[in-house]
């Protein structure tokens, strides 16, 4: 199934340990991780919930080490208990709240660091970013200071959209790949566990022709394969 992507034009990326570069598989939660493309600038994954106060000691950690002009990837965070359980609570004021006050501190502590580092919000259906249109709130509000877009389709598909994952999926791309930063591709099985690009229920040749028209030609592209970063 990666032979359908072949035709794309995009640069892929392949993910790394930050702190060995050799062991190439993502931790179960928390930790950083470099992607190495052939961008000029890296993109880093900072694992587990932004909300909690052990990704905090991550993102120093990480900030220590970043090349300049990096973008730092990561979930939007939420207030349940584990990281996908998903709580009614991240769509309503507490979780808008909490996202807020995060989002003000993170934000104010990459400018404290001298290299022009991005935060690249990844959403997820359980989580606080959780929609096309979160997602295309935030990029209204901070494209331009210092907040990178990301696409990860199959992150959006919640179970119960399943009977309309191509309208969803179609809605998603359109919308959000023209002004994304980075696209990120795995698949999810009917019953919504995460599985490798290809394997799994996501339409992929009509995902394939979409990304073909709304996903620049220069943006990186990183398929995910089993175990997967949380």
């Amino acid at each position: 199934m990666h032979s359908l992507l072949a035709a794309l034009a995009n640069p892929r990326v392949s993910l790394h340990t930050h702190e060995t570069l050799r062991n190439p598989d993502p931790p179960l939660a928390g930790g950083s991780f470099s992607v190495a493309a052939t961008s000029s600038s890296p993109f880093l994954w900072i694992g587990g919930n932004p909300l909690e106060r052990s990704w905090s000691d991550s993102l120093e950690s990480t900030l220590a080490k970043a090349p300049a002009g990096s973008t730092l990837l990561c979930w939007s965070g939420t207030l349940a208990d584990g990281l996908f359980d998903g709580d009614f609570r991240n769509w309503t004021r507490p979780g808008k709240t909490a996202f807020d006050r995060w989002l003000d501190a993170t934000r104010t502590r990459l400018r404290a660091h001298v290299g022009g580092h991005r935060l690249g919000i990844v959403a997820h259906h359980t989580h606080i970013v959780s929609d096309v249109a979160s997602q295309m709130r935030l990029w209204h509000e901070l494209h331009e200071h210092g907040i990178a877009t990301v696409l990860h389709p199959a992150a959006l598909i919640a179970p119960s959209m399943h009977r309309d994952m191509l309208d969803h999926i179609t809605r998603a791309i359109s919308m959000v790949g023209p002004r994304c930063d980075f696209c990120m591709l795995e698949d999810i099985t009917s019953e919504g566990d995460r599985t490798a690009w290809g394997r799994g229920a996501l339409p992929h040749q009509q995902v394939h022709a979409l990304l073909r028209e709304f996903l620049p030609s220069n943006t990186p592209l990183f398929v995910s394969e089993p175990p997967f970063f949380r």
